[in-house]
């Protein structure tokens, strides 16, 4: 079966990566540079709760890098080209289901908006932690990975426990 975007112009991964279906397109997202987030996708098309936004590829790893998503403990997928451009917020406006490579909508998404998960589904531990700015009135604050007993609320020190961490 042939995919449905064969569109090579409208494409974020280069042409070594083999087209598929409900792949990421330049006519549904752009990735737009911020100087408070650096790169981030942002819609350019209006989704509804539970569509299914895009799927993405990425190499199969067992070392984390600032593109990954986890997979499951130890195993990671890597996607420099767009998967990992998706910004982090505590009240996301989207899911990943890591077993399918999918993505959805968990609320309206609008033109112009952010694509947002949030890392601590995905994530036991960050690559590289940070202090969150997505504004949220629930915001979590330091941003460190789903296996701390608790993350680091607006705190100058950091002091975290990790759980069943090697």
């Amino acid at each position: 079966m042939k995919p449905m975007n064969t569109n090579l112009k409208a494409r974020f991964y280069p042409e070594e990566v083999p087209i598929f279906n409900n792949e990421p397109s330049t006519e549904k997202f752009e990735i737009v540079i911020n100087d408070i987030f650096n790169k981030g996708v942002v819609s350019k098309k209006g989704f509804t709760k539970g569509d299914l936004l895009f799927k993405f590829a990425g190499n199969v790893q067992y070392h984390q890098t600032l593109y990954t998503l986890q997979l499951k403990t130890g195993v990671y997928i890597e996607d420099p080209y767009f998967m990992g451009r998706v910004l982090h917020s505590c009240e996301p406006n989207s899911f990943v289901n890591m077993e399918t490579q999918e993505f959805y909508a968990l609320q309206d998404i609008n033109v112009g908006d952010y694509v947002t998960i949030d890392y601590l589904e995905t994530e036991d531990m960050l690559f590289q932690s940070f202090q969150c700015a997505c504004g949220s009135t629930d915001c979590k604050g330091y941003i460190i990975g789903r296996n701390t007993k608790k993350q680091c609320y607006k705190c100058e020190k950091i002091k975290v426990e990790v759980l069943d961490w090697p």
